[in-house]
């Protein structure tokens, strides 16, 4: 399985591609492509980008901004908590596909 990572920063055309990306999940399956949903999915809304890699990835010492407040991650240990969920996630939507496929994970401002 191979996986391409893309963490372009705000404001290079990475909403269109994450958006795109989106609407074609099921487009890009036959082509051996995968987009996951995890770390895309937050209560009661969905978002077109995987914004909880990069809240699961940033370390802890270091400020999240942005969605995070909304989702409650700002809180001490909540960080810890949602990363132990979103590896987990992810680790199941990858092990249900085929091996020869290519994972695309797409995320702004993880740099």
């Amino acid at each position: 399985m191979d996986c391409i990572l893309h963490i372009g920063s705000n404001k290079t055309g990475t909403t269109f591609l994450q958006n795109s990306l989106a609407r074609n999940r099921e487009a890009l399956a036959p082509h051996g492509l995968a987009y996951p949903e995890a770390g895309c999915n937050f209560a009661r809304q969905t978002l077109d980008r995987q914004a909880g890699l990069r809240f699961a990835m940033t370390p802890d010492a270091l400020p999240l901004g942005g969605l995070a407040w909304q989702f409650g991650l700002e809180a001490p240990g909540a960080r810890a908590r949602y990363r132990t969920r979103f590896i987990a996630e992810l680790y199941t939507g990858l092990a249900a596909l085929p091996r020869d496929t290519t994972v695309i994970l797409s995320v702004e401002a993880l740099f």
